[in-house]
């Protein structure tokens, strides 16, 4: 399973760069594979020490299948990807319909995303996905950690701007690092 998601994620890293090569390939996917395991590593060693094991080891075929946890948050990952992936396909149009459009003076502004709520893991998710979108780029944290300050590339109306972070890609993090 960690290697067709890391051969999954190695074909996504091609797609990204436009080169789709057997060393580009290799190299995605073996990063993806590495942070996989670890990641992998870091829940193990985060969680609580297994009872002793009974005296007899059973066989393979009578562990336990993966815990529903870890399935839950593997299935969470599906929408995730394709809004994210939606969302930066849509950003894209809107970037390349300002450069590549009649020239309109740009308004682009600082907005304040407001955090109250978010865990720090949050707060990193959605400042992550708002730099993956094109147009958008996370600053910084206010120290309180009560805003995000982003800019956006065009703000004609900042509130409109603010509109789709505060709801969708809000809801997305809490959603995803819950």
């Amino acid at each position: 399973m960690r290697l067709a998601f890391s051969t999954l994620m190695g074909v996504l890293w091609c797609a990204s760069l436009n080169l789709v090569t057997l060393a580009h390939l290799a190299v995605g996917t073996a990063v993806s594979f590495a942070a996989l395991a670890l990641v992998a590593r870091r829940e193990h060693a985060a969680s609580p020490a297994p009872p002793a094991p009974p005296a007899a080891t059973p066989s393979p075929a009578t562990t336990a299948p993966p815990s529903r946890s870890s399935l839950s948050r593997a299935l969470r990952l599906v929408p995730f990807t394709a809004f994210m992936i939606a969302e930066v396909v849509k950003s894209c149009i809107a970037v390349a319909r300002i450069t590549l459009g009649p020239i309109a003076p740009l308004r682009p502004a600082i907005l304040a995303v407001p955090t109250a709520g978010l865990s720090d893991a949050q707060i990193t998710l959605l400042a992550n996905m708002i730099t993956l979108t094109p147009g958008t780029i996370s600053l910084d944290v206010s120290p309180d950690k009560s805003h995000l300050y982003v800019h956006v590339l065009d703000a004609a109306d900042p509130d409109a701007a603010l509109r789709p972070i505060l709801t969708s890609f809000r809801d997305k993090a809490l959603e995803v690092a819950r």
